[in-house]
Order: C-alpha cells, then sequence, then structure tokens
C-alpha cells in the first residue's frame, strides 16, 4: 500500500479558518487539500479530521519555526546579495592599483661579495613566518664557492629565547644577480619549496637595501647599522612607492637587546 505524504500544517490566525466554522471553512479546505486525500465514501469524516490536524495557530512552536526559517533564509539572501557586489568591487580595485603601479623592478646590478655579511631589518611587511620574532631581526649572507648564498635568519622571541633559521639562496638573474629565490626547507638535501628574493632599493656603498617580492606580498628594508635616519627612510619609501608598495604596509622592527 503506497505511503501518502501528510499535508503540511498550515498556521493560521485564530478565528480565521477553525473547526466548525461553517460551509465556507469546509470549502476553503476542501481546496487545500490533495484530492487523493479525499475519498467519495468519507468526505465529511476527512474534512473534519484534516480541520483538527492540519490548522496551527500563529503562536504554536512549528508556526514560530517555519516564521524564523523564512526571515532567516531572507536575510541570508540579503547578505550574499550585498557582499557580492562589495567583493567585485574590492578585487577590481586590487587589480587596478597593480597594474597601475607597472611591475616590481630590482637594481641593476649586486656584488654578492659586497652583499654578504650581516644586515639589521628594520622595517617589514608582516608575515606569518616571523611573527615569533620580538626583536632584534638580523640575515646573515654568505657565498659559497658553487655561487649559492648561505642564509641564516635570526631574531629575539617574546620569551627572550633565540630563534634560528637556516636556508639557501640561488640566483635566477644571473645577468643582475638582483632577482634570487631563497629556501628553508629540505628533506635529504631536496628543496622543493623557494620563494622570491628580489633586491629592488640598494646603497651604493652597500648600507641599506631593499627587498620585495614580485607580487608586492612581502618586503623588507635592510641596513649594516640598527638604525637609519629619517632622510634615508624618506628615499627608501619613495622607491617602495615607485614599485607599487604602500608605506603603510610597513612595520617597524625593534632592534637592541
Amino acid at each position: 500500500m503506497p505511503i501518502r505524504a501528510r499535508p503540511e500544517p498550515l498556521c493560521l490566525r485564530p478565528g480565521l479558518l477553525s473547526p466548525g466554522s461553517g460551509p465556507t471553512a469546509t470549502a476553503s479546505l476542501t481546496q487545500r487539500l490533495p484530492k487523493s486525500a479525499i475519498s467519495a465514501r468519507g468526505r465529511r469524516s476527512t474534512l473534519e479530521s484534516a480541520s483538527d490536524s492540519s490548522h496551527t495557530k500563529v503562536g504554536s512552536p512549528i508556526c514560530y519555526y517555519r516564521r524564523m526559517r523564512y526571515i532567516l533564509g531572507f536575510l541570508l539572501l540579503l547578505l550574499v546579495a550585498s557582499a557580492l557586489p562589495v567583493s567585485a568591487v574590492c578585487a577590481a580595485s586590487v587589480a587596478a592599483d597593480s597594474s597601475a603601479a607597472g611591475p616590481v623592478t630590482t637594481v641593476s646590478s649586486v656584488d654578492l661579495a659586497r652583499y654578504a655579511g650581516i644586515w639589521y631589518e628594520i622595517a617589514k611587511i608582516p608575515n606569518r613566518f616571523q611573527k615569533q620574532c620580538a626583536r632584534s631581526t638580523t640575515a646573515e649572507y654568505s657565498v659559497r664557492g658553487d655561487g649559492q648564498v648561505d642564509v641564516v635568519n635570526r631574531c629575539i622571541k617574546n620569551d627572550g629565547s633565540a630563534e634560528q633559521a637556516a636556508g639557501v639562496a640561488k640566483v635566477v638573474d644571473t645577468g643582475t644577480n638582483a632577482r634570487l629565490k631563497v629556501s628553508f626547507v629540505s628533506f635529504l638535501g631536496w628543496r622543493p619549496f623557494w620563494g622570491d628574493y628580489w633586491i629592488i632599493g640598494l646603497d651604493e656603498n652597500y648600507q641599506w637595501a631593499i627587498v620585495g617580492t614580485p607580487d608586492r606580498k612581502y618586503g623588507w628594508i635592510l641596513a649594516r647599522t640598527q638604525a637609519l635616519d629619517p632622510d634615508t627612510m624618506e628615499a627608501i619609501f619613495a622607491i617602495l612607492e615607485r614599485n607599487g608598495y604602500k608605506r603603510a604596509a610597513f612595520a617597524t622592527s625593534a632592534q637592541g637587546h
């Protein structure tokens, strides 16, 4: 015997339609019930039974649940509809800024032997892999015989302990030595992950350097000393802004003991 779906309860206001409300109510209810639920033999009894089970007052838990479900669904649609244009505008704005700034450009030439040594981090764009560093961040570079560069990054954490990460850098653009790739992950000598290391600004005496990436997601200001004077910092930020970086994206790095 097939199972017939039971009519979903109707949320009705008290007094509009209730058992015993007369021929008009019966006719209206007949139109709402499926024809399969009404047999010729038991038409009257079926209508009376359906009236008792299908009429649910507005204040009942069932009606409250249904109303809240409709309201929440409507609010969700409004939220999605309002978010889509904002996302599209933000994406278009970011794309416009990047295209207007043009590609990031590196310096014309880097002498890796002069670039080697210890650099102090003056400022950086905050990133996840340096979030444990509280102060005294440095980078030390040593040129190897095979042309690659050993990299050792050090910093002091919030608890006062020292943090150190050793990696290697390789030159990508041998014509200028200004574009490198750096890796800090090694599996038995195999390095699957490499990050961009572009030198986009460099003092003629190698006293300060600007390191960036082509997507402008990362950036560092390095110096041979623990601080730079305001005029030098202004010149550095001018180079960064010409390359599409925003000054406000950089946070000053604490140095000292």
